[in-house]
């Protein structure tokens, strides 16, 4: 039984920029980060599962089981909205710092120099500003910076960049 959020609130949180976020980098496979999309919807979907609306207090005096699931006398670890929500921020900023670093930085890096090499179009401007992105900065300025980087039209660019060998 949860009193620390209902299933709304929930479902809310599918639809904040923290979350279209991820659901952005979770689109190249080759990246994983703790804190990923399969990590946050996993916990989502646990805590509708415990959310249990009946009203049930005499009931488990005669039957210490709700249908729901829910036995009298256990504790149950629920997490709230704020918990969800650093948890998708940590997840933004592991998914910069994992695209920066070896080995992913460098393919990115060598993508662009082949690329321009061979006079292709690619988003050159975007791609270097996500290599230099500083993942310490206030979180409204990198989902700011994202926004603008992060399109559907360059997701394919990254998904590209990241396989190239």
């Amino acid at each position: 039984m949860n009193d620390n959020m209902d299933s709304k609130g929930l479902t809310e949180l599918k639809n904040i920029d923290e979350y279209q976020i991820l659901a952005q980098f979770s689109k190249i496979s080759l990246v994983s980060v703790p804190n990923d999309l399969v990590r946050i919807n996993k916990m989502i979907d646990t805590e509708n599962k415990r959310i249990c609306e009946r009203i049930v207090h005499e009931e488990l005096e005669h039957y210490p089981i709700c249908p729901c699931g829910f036995r009298l006398g256990t504790e149950s670890r629920s997490v709230n909205a704020d918990e969800v929500r650093k948890m998708m921020e940590l997840g933004i900023r592991q998914y910069v710092i994992a695209i920066q670093d070896e080995p992913y930085g460098e393919q990115v890096e060598d993508y662009i120099s082949k690329m321009r090499q061979l006079g292709q179009n690619i988003p050159y401007k975007e791609l270097n500003s996500l290599l230099n992105l500083n993942p310490d900065l206030d979180l409204e300025d990198i989902k700011d910076e994202l926004s603008r980087i992060l399109t559907p039209m360059y997701n394919t660019t990254y998904k590209s960049c990241i396989r190239w060998k």
